[in-house]
């Protein structure tokens, strides 16, 4: 892999981070900014390169279907609709979609991610049928 200072990178349990730096000992491990939970689950946000799945410089390449977005849309796109927009729940963009709309300046920036690994992992499943 050739992962530089600056990529995001996706690790296998599905969390996301910026490298911000190397770090020496066993094998190739990268320093991630990145939450303070999620810190400490990796070891305070060192991760070892085996561990990473994908990784680029675009953190569009790195979102996966599934995943949870908190996205800022530009001023000038509420502006030019004359009205206040708010991501609904249950919107759904493809990757194409996403990044037309980036390219676009429809959408300022992706502020958080939800991946669909830490969705499973920490939502309350029910265990019996809900009668209507």
């Amino acid at each position: 892999m050739n992962i530089k200072v600056g990529d995001y990178v996706r690790t296998k349990s599905g969390f996301i981070g910026k490298v911000i730096g190397r770090h020496g000992g066993y094998g190739l491990h990268y320093e991630l900014d990145v939450n303070k939970e999620i810190q400490e689950n990796l070891m305070n946000g060192i991760v070892r390169e085996d561990n990473i799945t994908k990784h680029s410089f675009n953190l569009v390449d790195l979102i996966e279907v599934g995943d949870i977005l908190e996205i800022e849309l530009s001023e000038e796109f509420v502006e030019r609709n004359d009205k206040k927009v708010h991501t609904q729940l249950g919107d759904v963009y493809t990757k194409e979609t996403l990044q037309k709309d980036i390219d676009n300046g429809i959408i300022q920036e992706i502020k958080k991610v939800l991946t669909h690994q830490q969705f499973e992992q920490n939502c309350y499943k029910t265990t019996t049928k809900q009668q209507t």
